[in-house]
């Protein structure tokens, strides 16, 4: 998302907050990504260190609310507590919500994705080694049975399953590594939405 994109989205979601406080988020928001710029930041590495322009505006909204129950000016109506104490939830759960539609569901089906291939790699690791021990024993054991071209394809079967699922596991490996990192970061991001600094 350009920057255009992004400020424009960020300031149509801070929408309920006062100007001035919006204002200083939008200002914020742009030097951010001016001095990301000077950097010698992309856009897509800005927009990707940014997250996602609602769910900021959702945070700043929450955390808003929240400041005018826990810290209320002086003066302020035990009602205007309580549409503050309801706009709070409802952004927070509005959150969650998200996060459970849109964001577990994926995350559960990748985990899952993952979890099986990695039950089919080990097992074609061990299917791989036990028949290419059966291989090298049969050719001890039946040295006349089975003709040449028989026994090298076996063997050849064996240990070509053995070095794919081998080979499988290490992809594998990879890509947990990122599924893992990536999981983290999400993690971290939510815990920043939920708590901000």
């Amino acid at each position: 998302m350009h920057e255009h994109n992004f400020i424009k989205e960020l300031e149509k979601g801070l929408s309920p907050l006062p100007p001035s406080q919006r204002e200083d988020v939008l200002a914020d928001y742009r030097a951010h990504i001016f001095e990301a710029r000077e950097r010698g930041k992309s856009d897509d590495e800005i927009s990707a260190s940014l997250g996602d322009a609602r769910t900021l505006a959702r945070t700043f909204v929450a955390d808003y609310h929240l400041t005018r129950i826990t810290n209320p000016y002086e003066g302020q109506k035990f009602t205007t507590s309580l549409y503050h104490m309801a706009r709070a939830t409802l952004v927070v759960l509005s959150i969650i919500a998200f996060n459970f539609f849109f964001m577990l569901w994926p995350i559960l089906g990748l985990a899952i994705v993952l979890g099986m291939s990695w039950v089919v790699a080990t097992i074609a690791v061990f299917v791989g080694i036990i028949f290419a021990i059966a291989v090298l024993v049969g050719n001890i054991a039946t040295p006349v049975a089975v003709g040449l071209s028989a026994k090298l394809a076996l063997s050849f079967y064996s240990l070509s399953l053995f070095g794919a699922s081998l080979l499988a596991c290490v992809v594998l490996y990879l890509l947990s590594r990122w599924f893992l990192l990536g999981l983290m970061k999400y993690i971290k991001l939510n815990a920043k939405v939920i708590q901000p600094d």
